[in-house]
C-alpha cells in the first residue's frame, strides 16, 4: 500500500518522516548485521591465515627432512668414493656395507653391518673405512650382514707393525672399549710418539699396510719382557656409518 500511495503521489508529505522512522527502527539491526558480517570476514581471514601458516609449517618440515636426507646421502656417497678410490689404487676387491646397529656394552665394541653381498663375507675379513683405515674384523655372519669386532674391543687382536726404522712388530689389542694398545713390542727398538701403526700382513685375511693409528704413549719398563704403547685410532670408532670389507 505504501508503494502504491507513493507512486500515486498521495503520501509525499509522509515519505521523509517515514524513512527517518524506518531507519531509526532498523538501525540497530543494520549495525548488528554489519558487525556480524565483519566478524565472519575476520574469522575467515584468520582461518585462511591459519591454513597458510599450517601449510608453510608442513612445507618447512618437509624441506628440512629432505635437507637432512640429502646431507646423509652426500656423506655416504663421499665415504663410498673414498673406498672406491682405495680399492682402485690398491687393487683390492671391496664390498661396501652400511652400519645398521652397534653394541652398547662398554666393554664390548662391535657394530652390525648390512650388505646385499652377504654371501661373500666370512669371519676374519678386514673391515676398513675411508682410504683403507682398518677398524676391525668380521666376527660372525648374520642373515643380511655381519658383526664387526672393532679394534678397541677387549677381544680384538691384530698383528701390526710400527713404521719406524726397525719396523717394530707387535699385537694391537682393545682395552675394554676405552683405548687401543700395542703389546709384545721388542724392548731394544726405538719407538717415537706419533709414528704410524699399520697391519703387518701376518694374518692370512688382513693385508699388510692398512693404517690403524698413531703411537700416543710408549712404555718400556726395565723389568718387563716386552715394551707396549697406547695407539690412537685414525678414525673415531663411535661415528662409523659406512664400511668396506676387503675380499682376498
Amino acid at each position: 500500500m505504501l508503494i502504491f500511495f507513493h507512486y500515486a503521489g498521495l503520501i509525499k508529505w509522509l515519505e521523509k518522516p517515514l524513512q527517518t522512522a524506518i531507519l531509526r527502527a532498523t538501525s540497530p539491526v543494520y549495525k548488528l548485521g554489519t558487525k556480524w558480517q565483519a566478524y565472519i570476514e575476520k574469522n575467515k581471514d584468520q582461518q585462511t591465515l591459519s591454513q597458510i601458516q599450517a601449510q608453510n609449517l608442513s612445507q618447512n618440515i618437509q624441506l628440512q627432512a629432505l635437507k637432512a636426507q640429502n646431507e646423509v646421502l652426500t656423506d655416504e656417497n663421499e665415504q663410498l668414493k673414498k673406498l672406491a678410490n682405495f680399492s682402485q689404487t690398491n687393487k683390492y676387491k671391496i664390498i661396501s656395507a652400511k652400519v645398521v646397529g652397534k653394541n652398547i656394552n662398554n666393554t664390548e665394541k662391535t657394530v652390525i653391518i648390512s650388505t646385499p653381498d652377504v654371501s661373500q663375507l666370512k669371519s676374519g675379513l678386514a673391515v676398513v673405512v675411508e682410504n683403507g683405515i682398518l677398524i676391525g674384523k668380521i666376527d660372525k655372519l648374520t642373515a643380511d650382514g655381519a658383526f664387526v669386532r672393532l679394534i678397541n674391543d677387549n677381544q680384538s687382536k691384530i698383528a701390526a707393525i710400527i713404521l719406524n726404522k726397525d719396523r717394530s712388530t707387535g699385537i694391537v689389542e682393545g682395552g675394554f672399549g676405552l683405548s687401543v694398545h700395542m703389546t709384545l713390542i721388542p724392548r731394544n727398538e726405538v719407538i717415537v710418539v706419533g709414528e704410524q701403526v699399520v697391519s703387518s700382513g701376518l694374518e692370512p685375511q688382513i693385508p699388510r699396510g692398512l693404517l690403524i693409528g698413531n703411537i700416543a704413549i710408549f712404555e718400556n719398563e726395565a723389568f718387563a719382557p716386552f715394551a707396549q704403547a697406547v695407539v690412537v685410532p685414525s678414525v673415531d670408532l663411535d661415528k662409523i656409518t659406512m664400511v668396506g670389507v676387503l675380499i682376498p
